[in-house]
């Protein structure tokens, strides 16, 4: 009976518990653009270049950066679209 309530209390300690992943660094253009195309373009990163390059967390910016690098840049890299996953 010992041996069944210690596996239990093992077995609860290591069930639920969360994992604290630390924070992604930011990215800059320069880095951006030297990514390979598979990681380029997930919304991780794409959240990590807004945050490493000031003038793109403005929302009109963004759209802009969008419209002018963004799109052009995937669609040369996947000229028939994005692989699925």
């Amino acid at each position: 009976m010992k041996r069944f309530f210690l596996w239990m209390v093992f077995l609860a300690a290591g069930c639920g518990g969360t994992v604290e992943l630390p924070p992604a660094e930011p990215v800059t253009l320069e880095v951006w653009k030297a990514m390979p195309p598979e990681s380029k373009f997930e919304a991780a990163t794409l959240e990590r270049l807004k945050a490493g390059e000031p003038r793109l967390q403005k929302e009109a910016e963004w759209a802009r950066f969008t419209r002018t690098v963004l799109i052009p840049a995937r669609k040369k890299e996947f000229p028939k679209g994005l692989p699925r996953t």
